[in-house]
């Protein structure tokens, strides 16, 4: 996870260059709801990500916890975001909301593959540490 918050930035501003071209082109209405979506999953990762990383220091069962917690959590900030999107925009736009799964996709398996780089790195350096 040594490189996971410099990733996490890029991967939001990507998220953010990206809604702005589907503002430009007309695609996405040109409303803050693309840009809200991105800082949300940006507080979101930071969130999951301290969560894990305190839990890692504790037992198997709160890590388990943890990851479960935070994964439950990205998933129904993420609800409640399209339902208040869909609750207060004037405008129902679907390739807001397959932009915005497209984020849930991405953030989830980007946290996904760092916690398990992450994992299977403790676990060899453990079985290094017992053999010798």
């Amino acid at each position: 996870m040594k490189y996971f918050y410099p990733i996490i930035f890029l991967l939001t501003a990507a998220f953010v260059v990206v809604s702005r071209l589907l503002v430009v082109a007309e695609i996405v209405p040109d409303d803050n709801w693309p840009y809200a979506a991105a800082g949300l999953y940006l507080v979101i990762s930071l969130i999951n990500s301290l969560l894990i990383r305190v839990s890692m220091t504790g037992k198997a069962s709160t890590f388990l916890y943890a990851v479960g917690g935070a994964s439950a959590l990205r998933f129904f900030l993420s609800i409640l975001f399209i339902v208040s999107y869909l609750i207060i925009s004037d405008k129902k736009d679907v390739p807001f909301v397959i932009l915005f799964m497209s984020m849930y996709f991405f953030f989830t398996m980007f946290e996904l593959i760092h916690l398990v780089a992450k994992l299977r790195a403790e676990k060899n350096s453990r079985i290094e540490v017992t053999k010798d």
